[in-house]
């Protein structure tokens, strides 16, 4: 059985989720909806667990697979809805994966006679707050990579180098104008023109990654706070 929209993808992750559930296949290239739902959200929860449990990234790859084969078995999926925000559905497995696993590795080292040292477990509203700020710097930083693609398609190298020297999404202080007019021989005017296209495209990509997570793009970046990129703010 496939479902799915534009290009063989569900229109809503709600869509996605219940295929998942159900074992179903996408249309268009056979790939499975639970696979894609894994896609979505693979690298910022990897990401997660690597800082709440302080683990090795082999180990975080490890609690990650396991996160995800246990939510999406049915029993674990039946309880969510389409009113259910799925990034909170997954900061409550999360939240509970990160217990079960410290109970298990507390529990093996007691049967072997170590104490544990993984220092202060992170509380709920942490861990919460930890899981968006991955997901929040998932988003910008997959939305450049997405920037440097098109604009590296398009034979536009000073375009993107104008952008990341501006943007610097590094933390580093941007570089003036005037600077980047004399270091690539352009108007002040032309910088410009250049950086308000990259944005254009960035600020596209975040659109597009917030529409494959959420029903409404907008408040899915409100909430994680990368709406000032939509408006004219940031990047």
């Amino acid at each position: 059985m496939t479902t799915g929209g534009a290009e063989g993808w569900p229109s809503t992750p709600w869509t996605l989720v219940r295929a998942a559930r159900a074992g179903e296949v996408l249309a268009g290239g056979g790939e499975r909806a639970r696979d894609r739902l894994i896609e979505l959200y693979y690298v910022p929860v990897e990401r997660f667990f690597r800082r709440a449990l302080r683990v090795p990234e082999a180990d975080a790859r490890d609690v990650t697979h396991e996160l995800f084969a246990r939510l999406l078995e049915r029993e674990f999926l039946r309880g969510i809805t389409h009113e259910t925000s799925f990034r909170g559905f997954l900061k409550l497995a999360c939240r509970r994966h990160c217990a079960s696993w410290r109970a298990a590795s507390a529990a093996a080292l007691a049967r072997a006679g170590a104490i544990a040292d993984d220092g202060e477990p992170l509380d709920d509203g942490a861990i919460d707050d930890a899981v968006d700020d991955e997901l929040r710097r998932y988003y910008v930083a997959e939305a450049a990579r997405r920037v440097a693609a098109e604009l590296l398609a398009q034979g536009k190298p000073e375009t993107l180098a104008i952008f990341e020297a501006r943007t610097r999404l590094d933390g580093e202080r941007p570089e003036d104008y005037a600077s980047l007019a004399a270091r690539f021989g352009l108007r002040v005017y032309d910088v410009r023109n250049r950086l308000t296209a990259a944005r254009r495209i960035f600020r596209r990509a975040l659109r597009a990654l917030a529409s494959e997570r959420a029903d409404d793009p907008r408040a899915e970046l409100a909430e994680l706070g990368l709406l000032r990129y939509l408006d004219g703010g940031g990047a």
